[in-house]
């Protein structure tokens, strides 16, 4: 990889498999994954990520994941520095210590632990704390599971022959307690882990300046909490809509934009999401000391459905799974779903959600209970599943960091859900967990298509095709424009054949026409019956779909726009315009969803200038756009019936009169026209039916010319 990236080749493939942990999947060992005994990932990366429709930047996150571990490797005292550099960069956020300390610790064992759920676990526990999976966390942990290895020496180095490090060993003592032995963390610190989950808030917050609250929040909340009473909201309501219920609503919208469909599908993330603070006592006046909202099953209730909320009060911001307070028929179903499925669910849920951070059963009970312990009796414990953050953290914390905590919660979580919602779960379960995954796991490569051979196939010299293609590559886009019969369509698929040759791309073609929109192209709102009703839902439109497909793609994806002029292209690009020129960029959508062009997509347009000059283009799409002009091809057609056996020369001859005779090279009669094994046969039909008509209608106030190139006038030079 040293090697490669001095070469300046692009190395994010080999990053993203080799230095990463992956399961033992047999679609994993087939692409030659890092196969790893402490996995983070069990499929796809890319696809993981992207699920939620968000776009990454893979390339930086391969160069940034690869300076990250070479850093550290040459310079394991610089630790703490990598470690934060690494975090605060802006696209590899979401990359905890699990994704990366495999590496560091197979690299040095002795310097860097190995830290995982089960090793975070076990540190927490011995030392009194609670450590985070952060990777801006790692240096804490790693020196205090050092610090744990020194007192435990004796116990764990229990053969003076062991060949392995004790850095191993307590790996491997952490692996045995926590899944061999399965001990229960609670029994003795449980008291202590409840305190630390609702820790008392000190005076001195640095809060963030981009936490969506303040401490008029809170400070909000406390008063709510010491008077609960209608008239304590109404006497301050604009400040709690201005400091709590506006900013609460926004970042659970942003999180619902960035859901994975699978959950969209099921959820509710749009109608009757939140609460009201103000009680319905039946003019009691009473009022609730909190907040909150939910995603809950679509067609349902929030009271009552299963559901993923974000519930907050004067002390905590809380989010995770809860079935409503009414909803006994789906506590009953998920109920019975656990005590059917209970071996087959901890199995299959225990590496995601035997997490420490996690809090099972009721907020009111001081004890802390593991994943196990919470399955084997959740109707007792309460059917409550939650991550609780105290206020101090909450302040301290960015809209940007706060908000995938809570997606990758939900996404953790939804497997509960799913338990809720259905009689029979297992199928859907197991469709979310592990996505149905192609038969063929390697993606397959596309067929070998030179330069030479585009050239043979398209009569254009492969240096003209050469300089085409520098182009497309220069800009990302170009427009193949010229008069009809000059073979664009035709031309545009060769080079698209040639830019995915030996790649697992794809090329793609969408027409564009008058009635052509942005609705269309990249999303709008679309009727659907749902429940005997209409839902307006928002739709993505043939480009959003085609870069949703190239993203599953490592090589380029060619989409052709045919008769790009013929709509109105300014209203069909919209924001389109702003990231053709700016390709690195992120733009939200008018749906508020966040949309980058995938780096491994080519647009090719084709314009016939009969139908729209060039000199009429928005002169701010020509600028984004690579203009590649195709002229008549008389050597092609040369070339062409070169083996029919058919003269072209008297051919070529006639058609250089015409066009001289037309005068303007964006009007001039193309040659594609002739390009057919029977030709002889076919000649007369082709002047009379569609040259004839073209030259009347450009020659329309001058007869005598159109006279000059009638059949009649020309056969006798055309047939041999």
């Amino acid at each position: 990889m040293l090697a490669a990236k001095a070469h300046g080749e692009d190395i994010t493939d080999l990053v993203l498999l080799k230095l990463l942990p992956y399961a033992g999947s047999a679609s994993n060992r087939a692409k030659g994954a890092w196969v790893h005994h402490a996995p983070s990932i069990t499929s796809d990366l890319r696809k993981w990520y992207e699920a939620d429709g968000s776009a990454y930047d893979w390339k930086s996150i391969g160069n940034s994941i690869f300076d990250f571990i070479q850093r550290c490797n040459n310079q394991p005292t610089e630790l703490e520095q990598a470690c934060k550099y690494f975090s605060e960069l802006p696209h590899t956020k979401g990359f905890q210590a699990g994704f990366l300390t495999p590496i560091l610790n197979a690299l040095r064992s002795e310097e860097f632990l190995l830290i995982n759920s089960k090793s975070q676990k076990t540190i927490s526990y011995f030392t009194d704390q609670r450590y985070s999976s952060k990777l801006s966390c790692y240096p804490e942990t790693n020196r205090a599971g050092h610090g744990l290895i020194q007192i435990l020496t004796s116990e764990i180095d229990l053969s003076q022959k062991s060949t392995l490090s004790n850095a191993d060993q307590f790996d491997m003592f952490c692996h045995w307690l926590v899944a061999v032995k399965k001990f229960s963390f609670s029994k003795s610190r449980g008291a202590q882990k409840s305190a630390e989950f609702f820790d008392e808030i000190p005076e001195e917050v640095v809060i963030n300046s981009d936490c969506p609250f303040t401490s008029k929040t809170f400070d909000l909340l406390a008063e709510l909490s010491a008077n609960p009473k209608k008239t304590t909201y109404l006497a301050r309501k604009d400040e709690f809509k201005r400091e709590l219920e506006e900013p609460f609503q926004k970042l659970f919208r942003q999180i619902a934009n960035q859901l994975p469909d699978s959950i969209k599908e099921r959820m509710e993330t749009e109608r009757k999401l939140f609460a009201r603070i103000p009680k319905n006592d039946f003019n009691h006046g009473g009022a609730w000391d909190f907040y909150w909202g939910a995603f809950y099953a679509k067609g349902g209730k929030r009271i009552e459905d299963a559901q993923l909320f974000l519930w907050i009060n004067n002390e905590r911001l809380e989010f995770g799974f809860y079935i409503g307070q009414y909803g006994s028929q789906q506590r009953q179903r998920f109920l019975k779903n656990c005590q059917d499925n209970r071996e087959v669910l901890y199995s299959l849920l225990d590496e995601s959600l035997s997490n420490s951070k996690i809090w099972y059963g009721s907020r009111a009970n001081p004890t802390y209970f593991t994943w196990e312990e919470w399955l084997k009796s959740p109707g007792q414990l309460d059917i409550h599943v939650a991550i609780s953050l105290p206020q101090k953290e909450v302040l301290e914390t960015s809209t940007d960091e706060l908000t995938p905590q809570i997606l990758e919660t939900y996404k953790l979580l939804f497997p509960l859900v799913l338990l809720a919602l259905d009689d029979n779960p297992m199928p859907a379960l197991a469709e979310y967990l592990e996505p149905d995954e192609p038969i063929v796991d390697i993606p397959p490569i596309n067929p070998i298509y030179t330069l030479a051979q585009c050239a043979d196939d398209t009569h254009f010299s492969a240096e003209q095709l050469d300089t085409w293609l520098r182009a497309i590559e220069r800009k990302k886009q170009a427009v193949l424009y010229g008069p009809p019969g000059t073979g664009k369509t035709f031309v545009a698929q060769k080079l698209a054949k040639h830019l995915i040759s030996e790649g697992d791309g794809f090329f793609d073609v969408v027409q564009f026409h008058p009635a052509y929109t942005y609705e269309d192209f990249i999303q709008g709102i679309r009727p659907k019956r749902v429940d005997g009703g209409l839902d307006y839902s928002i739709v993505p439109g043939r480009f959003l779909e085609f870069c949703k497909k190239a993203r599953q793609c490592r090589d380029r994806c060619v989409l052709i726009i045919d008769e790009i002029n013929r709509a109105n292209l300014a209203q069909v690009f919209g924001e389109l315009m702003y990231l053709m020129e700016y390709r690195d960029a992120k733009i939200h959508l008018a749906s508020g969803e966040a949309f980058s062009i995938p780096a491994n997509v080519r647009i090719i347009g084709t314009m016939n200038t009969a139908d729209r000059s060039i000199a009429l283009v928005d002169h701010a799409l020509r600028r984004r756009f690579a203009f590649l002009y195709l002229p008549p091809n008389y050597e092609g057609l040369r070339k062409f019936h070169a083996s029919t056996g058919y003269s072209v020369d008297k051919l070529v001859s006639q058609l250089a009169q015409i066009n001289a005779q037309i005068g303007d090279r964006h009007y001039e009669i193309g040659t594609s026209f002739f390009l057919r094994q029977d030709i002889e046969v076919q000649l007369q039909s082709i002047w009379q039916l569609e040259i004839e008509p073209y030259l009347e209608e450009f020659f329309f106030d001058q007869p005598d010319k159109v006279k000059r190139f009638q059949w009649e006038a020309v056969k006798s030079q055309l047939i041999s």
